[in-house]
């Protein structure tokens, strides 16, 4: 028999960002649409030089944390921050 259980994890997305001001919204909506509410989403962008930053300050949702790194620390050193 398999039981139905109830998953009430939170669950962090982690999406280290460089240069991505032309793919950010599509990739956040993609992110904060899932039918499962109980998530969070880091975006650390990694010393961008285009308007990523611009475009993330246009949503609004309390499960969107933001880090700007000062410089460029690349994908690993940007996850594990």
């Amino acid at each position: 028999n398999v039981k139905n259980e109830t998953v009430d994890e939170m669950v962090s997305v982690i999406m280290p960002v460089y240069n991505a001001e032309h793919y950010i919204e599509q990739a956040v909506h993609s992110v904060l649409v899932q039918s499962y509410r109980k998530l969070e989403l880091i975006i650390i962008n990694d010393a961008s030089t285009d308007g990523v930053h611009s475009r993330v300050s246009t949503f609004h949702d309390d499960r969107i944390k933001y880090i700007e790194n000062g410089t460029n620390l690349g994908v690993a050193e940007s996850r594990n921050k």
